[in-house]
């Protein structure tokens, strides 16, 4: 009997060390990516607008092992973390010649402006050697976001018309239509900029090549149920994270950009802009479902 235990034991480690081995072979997933790009080591925001969103960090120190300090340092984090978010909405460029900031004169704007700060949500806590850092975002876009307030600091409600000295153009403009990769009926609109400088802003515009306005993210109130959920416009690192992003659905309309007009405003060329304006249903994409400018190189 005493044997047979043995043997079974002799069994049941062979097994383990097996299993062990086996574990150590085995390749490990690789982390999930967070769900932002800001740095955490230190307290700072940014816009992130490739995700649409206005990124926080607040870091608060723990001086001692109690619970009081770590309760007071997470308080510290969270205060940070509000003021840095609300200094950087301050700066978000609403289009080419304007900013929230600009927005933001007297008490009653700035308590609306604050208001926006109740939607920054907490979605990363990180602790460690005495350091809490808390990681927030805030939604450009969407009911909680800044889309609304944002409308009212246009510097311009009326179409644009940006001079020659303010448009910046390829040296030999291509004819011919954009080459598209999908077929109508289209489901949405991507502006390629990749090859241009381009600043992002919240509500920018599609210009022809002579820096006449084409398309304008100016929208009547209520807004759109499409652009309370995408956003007047959004931004993609490139053509290809465009595409796979889905915002402008399964078959793009693909524009390609020749230019920028006050660094904010992606200019088509001419057989493109005549695609939109001779056939009604490209003007109603423009005007109803969602477009996507792509980033390219970023000011």
């Amino acid at each position: 009997m005493i044997r047979t235990l043995l043997r079974t034991l002799a069994c049941c480690a062979c097994a383990l060390a097996g299993l062990l081995a086996w574990s150590q072979t085995v390749p490990t997933e690789p982390a999930p990516a967070p769900a932002y790009a800001i740095r955490t080591d230190r307290s700072g925001a940014q816009i992130n607008w490739l995700t649409g969103k206005l990124e926080a960090v607040g870091v608060g120190y723990i001086r001692d092992r109690s619970k009081m300090s770590a309760r007071q340092a997470r308080t510290t984090a969270m205060t940070i973390m509000n003021r840095e978010a609300r200094r950087v909405l301050l700066t978000l460029r609403v289009d080419a010649g304007a900013t929230l900031g600009d927005l933001a004169k007297d008490a009653q704007t700035l308590r609306a402006l604050d208001s926006l700060l109740t939607n920054l949500t907490v979605i990363d806590e990180k602790s460690a050697a005495g350091v809490i850092a808390l990681v927030g975002v805030l939604p450009l876009y969407g009911e909680q976001g800044v889309t609304y307030f944002g409308a009212k600091g246009l510097s311009t409600a009326k179409a644009v018309e940006v001079k020659p000295a303010e448009l910046t153009l390829l040296p030999t403009i291509p004819r011919g239509h954009t080459p598209q990769r999908f077929e109508g009926p289209y489901t949405g609109i991507i502006i390629n900029a990749d090859g241009m400088v381009l600043t992002p802003c919240l509500f920018p515009r599609v210009l022809r090549y002579d820096g006449k306005e084409l398309w304008g993210a100016v929208l009547p109130q209520p807004i759109s149920p499409v652009a309370v959920v995408n956003g007047p416009a959004r931004y993609a690192a490139n053509l290809d994270a465009a595409i796979a992003s889905k915002i402008a659905g399964d078959r793009p309309l693909i524009l390609e950009a020749v230019g920028v007009g006050q660094g904010c405003y992606p200019a088509v060329n001419l057989d493109d802009v005549f695609l939109v304006l001779n056939e009604h249903k490209y003007k109603s994409l423009l005007s109803n479902l969602p477009v996507i400018f792509t980033l390219g190189k970023t000011q």
